[in-house]
């Protein structure tokens, strides 16, 4: 069945060999012919492409329309990409590129570092490229949104093919688990499976990987035949004879080898995908016709695999010339744009310092004149609050003047009253000792008791002044020292006004000589030594 399918698929390949060789032409030239004719036809819808992007470019260019400009170099980008013009490629892609990253257009400028990287890896700068998808990965997780779940499954399949041809087994098999697990991934698509088959032949699973690549053979066979897949899935067919071929290579099968690589071989010139891939397929079949002995189709094919290399990725093809020099368009583009942005962040680091000093220059004119303002207002305060102090403090000395002047008045009041009482009880004691003669008369005892009662009231009134004066004395005394009689009170009202001995025995009615008694008991009973004057503890009080 396979063998029907190739032999449709290459009948018209047969029509332009025979005129060829009838001409005299080798078989290598005859193929090298076929190949031009049938590039030339594909040639003819990507030129189309071409030119349907440059309208587009150069539309928006005339409009200043910056992401349409975009879109046209991405699409030329791409079309030459594919035509193996990397030059041209390369200088459109950057332009792309750094258009994208003026205008902060997220999507263009993840798409212009995915097609770089895709250029780079087709001339195995493979750190170069995966470092352009991780940055391109980088952008899609800071966009975020339904635009990152779109895109995020591309990405993580880039990654797995970057890591697989660096070799780094568990690094794609996390991206491909990634991309099965996220919510677009296509874990079905030809792609997937396609890059499962080659990471089974990392891990040295041939059987596995065998067994996948028949049943991918089988549906895409079907699928080209019925039209039901489009051009670029239909191209994974190439890398499945690829593998194959490999594969029956390793278990020995040089005849199937062969078959598989010459139908991948077929597949590129008639869907002109992956035409550099070629250059391996040339170069493993002429390795296989050789032990084969079929020596001539060896030199054939290792001679076309040379011209393809050449042709396409020599350093001195006329359409990559300059590419393997390190410091190429691309390279150069790089620069450029990072000395315009390194020259804008220059004046944009002028523009902020200038902005720094002028802002430090308000700052420190505002702190000056907010310090000046509190230090004023401190100013005003302090003097306010010694305005304030001082009339208070004036207010106090003439208050306290005033009680000293009221207090020295109800002394001396005081000390008047006592002077009177003093000798009110002297009348009082020399009209009761001259009614006792008469005591037993009725009317000489009511004078007794009427000049008693008198002498009490006087004494009630004595003490009524002298609190007024001395507020709160016999609370201290008492709350002090314990409780005191009411003549002991009195013996001490009276050491507080200094009165003496004899004054005070006068007023108490009794001699000196029990006066002195008297304070001896209250200086027992006040635990106050001989040597402590009782005036002036009095005073303390």
């Amino acid at each position: 069945m396979r063998m029907e399918v190739f032999f449709m698929k290459y009948v018209s390949v047969v029509g332009l060999v025979i005129p060829l060789l009838l001409v005299g032409k080798s078989p290598l030239q005859a193929q090298l012919e076929v190949d031009r004719v049938m590039q030339e036809g594909n040639e003819t819808n990507h030129q189309a492409d071409i030119r349907k992007f440059e309208q587009i470019y150069d539309r928006a260019l005339r409009d200043e329309d910056t992401l349409q400009m975009i879109e046209g170099l991405l699409g030329m980008g791409e079309t030459h990409s594919r035509l193996l013009q990397f030059s041209e490629a390369i200088d459109e892609i950057s332009e792309a590129d750094y258009l994208a990253q003026q205008v902060a257009d997220t999507i263009q400028w993840v798409e212009a570092k995915v097609q770089m990287s895709r250029i780079m890896r087709s001339f195995r700068k493979d750190s170069v490229a995966y470092d352009l998808v991780n940055q391109a990965h980088d952008l899609v997780v800071r966009r975020g949104g339904v635009y990152a779940r779109h895109k995020l499954p591309g990405i993580y399949f880039e990654l797995a093919v970057l890591n697989r041809t660096m070799g780094r087994v568990e690094e794609t098999k996390k991206y491909l688990d990634r991309f099965e697990a996220i919510e677009n991934g296509d874990p079905e698509s030809y792609y997937f499976r396609l890059e499962k088959a080659r990471l089974l032949l990392l891990q040295g699973d041939e059987y596995g990987a065998q067994e996948l690549l028949l049943d991918l053979e089988m549906e895409l066979t079907e699928a080209q035949t019925s039209g039901t897949v489009s051009m670029p899935q239909a191209s994974s067919i190439i890398f499945v004879y690829s593998h194959l071929g490999h594969l029956y290579d390793d278990q020995g099968d040089m005849s199937k080898a062969i078959s598989y690589y010459t139908m991948a071989i077929h597949e590129i010139d008639r869907l002109q995908h992956h035409i550099g891939h070629q250059q391996y397929l040339y170069n493993y079949r002429g390795r296989l016709y050789y032990q084969l002995g079929q020596h001539q189709k060896a030199y054939d094919d290792l001679v076309r695999s040379r011209e393809i290399s050449e042709t396409f990725f020599g350093a001195k093809s006329g359409l990559n010339r300059g590419f393997f020099d390190l410091r190429n368009r691309y390279q150069e583009r790089l620069e450029a744009q990072e000395q315009v942005m390194a020259q804008q962040q220059l004046l944009l680091a002028k523009r902020e310092t200038t902005i720094l000093w002028f802002r430090a220059i308000v700052a420190v004119l505002v702190l000056f004149f907010v310090v000046l303002a509190l230090w004023m207002r401190n100013r005003k305060q302090k003097a306010k609050h010694r305005k304030e102090k001082e009339l208070l403090l004036q207010k106090r000395e003439e208050e306290t003047k005033r009680i000293a002047q009221v207090l020295e008045y109800k002394n001396k009041e005081l000390t008047t009253y006592t002077l009177k009482l003093v000798e009110k009880e002297e009348l009082i004691a020399e009209a009761v000792a001259f009614a006792q003669k008469y005591r037993d008369s009725e009317g000489a005892r009511h004078l007794i008791r009427k000049l008693k009662q008198s002498a009490d009231d006087s004494w009630e009134e004595f003490h009524k002044r002298f609190l007024d004066v001395y507020s709160g004395f016999y609370d201290r005394l008492i709350e002090k020292y314990g409780d005191l009689s009411p003549n002991e009170l009195k013996l001490c009202s009276l050491i507080r006004l200094n009165f003496s001995v004899k004054e005070t025995a006068q007023l108490l009615g009794i001699s000196p000589t029990s006066v002195n008694m008297a304070r001896y008991r209250l200086r027992t009973k006040l635990a106050l030594d001989r040597e402590v004057n009782l005036h002036s503890f009095m005073t303390q009080v």
